[in-house]
């Protein structure tokens, strides 16, 4: 997908395209909060994330897809109240 700046566009826009056409990559890796991150761990173990960085506070998990994960530790978090969601969508060889 080649993707052309729209007009007006010129300066860093431009260069970024052009070096996406050039073969560069692009890696998003969501962001949540946990009140429990032995918890999460677990919850996301069953799903295939491994935990790749783990400590009292953060850690992140990682998917055999490449598919990566972040979390930090928020103990005063009312789930209820939060309004921080992603979609996330991946097909595996077993599916």
């Amino acid at each position: 997908m080649i993707l052309e700046p729209a007009i007006g566009d010129v300066g860093d826009a431009r260069c970024r395209y052009e070096g996406y056409r050039r073969g560069m990559s692009f890696m998003m890796a969501p962001a949540f909060f946990s009140t429990d991150m032995e918890r999460t761990r677990k919850f996301w173990g069953a799903l295939g994330f491994d935990a790749r960085v783990f400590d009292d506070d953060f850690m992140i998990l990682e998917h055999p897809t490449g598919f990566v994960l972040h979390f930090g530790l928020d103990p005063e978090l009312v789930p209820s109240e939060n309004m921080t969601n992603a979609y996330l969508r991946f097909t595996t060889s077993d599916e």
